[in-house]
């Protein structure tokens, strides 16, 4: 089980990583590097195991032998876990595809005019403490409507994420449903460590990149 101490020790992490200083397309290689194939493989890995506890207790060995029929509530568990593993694969796609790209692109005109100015009309600079932490806020007369509604879906489709976690949560009365069960509680288990590395993933999404004035 994921303990509190486990999650402090991520948050401590995250802590020290985001003390380095990335520009736009540095953050957005360590994101996808760091965090998108790595949660793909969790997802995958509890998808298969899932598949396999379901065919497991929905077949019957014989004629004479009394058909197992999976418990509902653990099909609703799972069934969440599957809608929000596809989300996220479109999710992750999207981001890759579509909006990264267009981040990385609006990263580089910005930065390139700021040169050309000696970053002087056009941009102020102001440093801003966030939770101890000096960031430098960024402020251009133009934005890109385009990007920041994507960025709006993007932040649109993290919170859905969470609802699926925490639907996960209430059903299986915190990961202690039917956990006798060695199997159940090892899924369980994979489930707690996906869903920890996925709200590090998002708070640096949200806080470091999001964040930016787009």
């Amino acid at each position: 089980m994921i303990t509190q101490e486990m999650i402090a020790q991520l948050k401590d992490k995250m802590e020290n990583d985001t003390k380095k200083e990335f520009t736009v397309p540095e953050l957005i290689d360590e994101i996808v590097s760091r965090y998108h194939a790595k949660e793909l493989t969790m997802i995958r890995e509890i998808r298969e195991e899932m598949d396999a506890y379901e065919t497991d207790h929905n077949t019957s060995s014989g004629l004479f032998k009394k058909t197992q029929v999976m418990d509902a509530r653990i099909q609703d568990i799972f069934q969440e876990f599957y809608a929000l593993s596809s989300e996220l694969k479109h999710h992750f796609e999207k981001e890759e595809g579509e909006v990264f790209p267009l981040m990385v692109a609006s990263y580089d005109m910005t930065e390139g005019a700021s040169d050309r100015s000696d970053r002087g009309a056009g941009m102020d600079s102001q440093e801003e403490n966030r939770g101890g932490k000096l960031f430098l806020q960024r402020e251009f007369q133009g934005h890109d409507p385009a990007l920041l509604r994507e960025i709006q879906r993007l932040e649109k489709e993290h919170g859905q994420t969470e609802e699926h976690i925490q639907e996960i949560i209430r059903l299986s009365d915190h990961y202690g449903y039917q956990a006798r069960d060695v199997r159940l509680a090892s899924i369980y288990q994979k489930m707690q460590i996906c869903f920890a590395d996925l709200s590090e993933h998002r708070e640096r999404e949200e806080l470091e990149l999001f964040e930016r004035d787009w």
